[in-house]
């Protein structure tokens, strides 16, 4: 009885937060704070930027356990909306590149351009595999997980947020740099690029034929 209570106060709470159109870190906050440990993932549907965010709910754990899992989830979260945000930039850059060369009179490969966005976007996704399992590699919270009160682990949180902000700032010194780069590629493209032929109207043709006219019109 007590559980069915606690899962309606919990939807009531998430479609709260849903019409409101709170953030979801900020979400997690609120529910850490109402006896769940919950972490959630956001996945990316279409080029749109829509998102989806899926949430997991477990037993409370202690107040450290609570704390560094909310940590570590803020940290991911951020991580995924960092990257997706990257990913969008780089589309972005992309099709300013289409545009320039459009501007310019030039064709532009699209193999080529095809080729350096899909190298960045691969890049990208490295780095965020290789920032989330930093996060992860962090602190060993498994027995915060285990649904069990009576475990859990001693360290300081204060520290534990500390390493996950070093994280996220070098994750986006590096997504800068790859967004530089792609910038200069993308450039290099359009530089390179073939002028358009632009194949001019033929005269003389078009004079034979009204000299041909010309011929019918006197026959007539």
């Amino acid at each position: 009885m007590l559980h069915q209570v606690l899962f309606h106060l919990f939807k009531a709470k998430l479609e709260f937060l849903a019409l409101a159109k709170i953030p979801a870190i900020a979400a997690l906050i609120v529910l850490g704070t109402t006896g769940f440990v919950v972490s959630g993932t956001i996945q990316a549907k279409g080029d749109d930027g829509e998102r989806i965010v899926h949430l997991t709910i477990k037993p409370l754990e202690s107040k450290t356990c609570v704390d560094a899992l909310i940590a570590q989830t803020e940290t991911l979260l951020e991580l995924d909306a960092l990257a997706a945000d990257g990913m969008a930039q780089l589309r972005h850059l992309r099709d300013r590149a289409s545009e320039a060369a459009d501007e310019q009179n030039k064709t532009l490969d699209p193999a080529g351009l095809r080729t350096q966005t899909d190298a960045s976007s691969g890049r990208i996704r490295d780095e965020l595999t290789a920032a989330r399992k930093k996060v992860m590699d962090a602190a060993d919270l498994a027995k915060c997980q285990d649904g069990n009160a009576d475990t859990g682990v001693t360290l300081d949180v204060t520290a534990l947020r500390a390493t996950y902000d070093g994280i996220l700032r070098d994750f986006d010194l590096k997504l800068s740099a790859i967004l530089d780069e792609a910038q200069q590629k993308f450039d290099a493209l359009v530089a390179a690029a073939p002028t358009k032929i632009v194949t001019p109207p033929n005269k003389e043709k078009d004079g034979d034929e009204d000299k041909e006219e010309e011929k019918d019109d006197d026959g007539d």
